[in-house]
């Protein structure tokens, strides 16, 4: 009887994950990849410079636009291809919103943030004053 109830538990476990494997593999598929995701000025508040490559991969062959958010005109746009890159130098102040949306309905397909870090914070106190031991 055990062995027939753990024969039974590891045959449906087996079937379960083999179920679940082209639902995983098609998931792992898709992807919006930003190269680098950060960029670096030397000290806070100053602009960073960076060339950016995007890569996406979207699940149906349709109208898409890169966008970077606030800006409502869109970066570059394509349509009947499932997947493409983009590369585009950028100054950014601080960190900013990619996204994917398909043309006409604006839906959200992918999105990413690039981050702004600092070499040097501007914590820097001025010294030039007079001091009294």
């Amino acid at each position: 009887m055990t062995t027939n109830l753990s024969m039974f538990v590891t045959i449906s476990s087996l079937f379960l994950s083999l179920i679940s494997l082209p639902i995983f593999a098609e998931e792992q598929a898709l992807f919006f990849k930003v190269e680098p995701n950060r960029c670096i000025a030397l000290r806070k508040g100053q602009t960073c410079y960076q060339s950016l490559t995007f890569r996406w991969k979207v699940s149906d062959i349709g109208e898409y636009c890169l966008f970077q958010q606030p800006r409502p005109q869109p970066l570059v746009c394509w349509r009947d291809k499932g997947i493409g890159s983009y590369k585009k130098e950028v100054q950014l102040d601080r960190s900013t919103v990619y996204q994917i949306r398909r043309k006409g309905n604006g839906d959200v397909v992918f999105e990413t943030k690039i981050k702004v870090a600092w070499v040097y914070k501007n914590d820097r106190k001025n010294y030039s004053e007079w001091r009294l031991f």
